[in-house]
């Protein structure tokens, strides 16, 4: 006996009147910001936080006589400070970035306001 298909949530149809949509559109332009910004975070993590917490926690590891390096087993303190250090950064940034927005929305509005009477 042949399986039957599942249903899908949207047709294909419908798919692509949704792409036609100025309001799918409008969310995309206006989204842009947030895959920019993750893409920004990322980058950050990886090429600034994460050497400069290992340059000022280095990996412990043990030499014996210069030929064997023992590692031990479990996370490192660099990495803990990252994992505590990365949301801190990614919410103390966007919270930045929202009260420059609110400094240049103010204006405009006040502006408009000003037109209107």
């Amino acid at each position: 006996m042949a399986k039957k298909a599942m249903p899908s949530l949207i047709t294909r149809a419908e798919f692509r009147e949704l792409f036609k949509s100025a309001v799918f559109r409008l969310w995309l332009k206006k989204s842009l910001f947030g895959f920019l910004s993750m893409a920004a975070h990322i980058v950050f993590m990886i090429y600034f936080l994460e050497p400069t917490v290992r340059f000022f926690f280095p990996p412990k590891s043990v030499s014996l006589f210069g030929l064997i390096e023992i590692r031990p087993q479990g996370a490192e303190a660099w990495e803990k400070i990252v994992r505590i250090l990365d949301p801190l950064f990614w919410i103390a940034g966007v919270s930045l970035f929202f009260a420059y927005l609110e400094s240049r929305v103010r204006p405009a509005l006040e502006e408009a306001h000003q037109e209107e009477r």
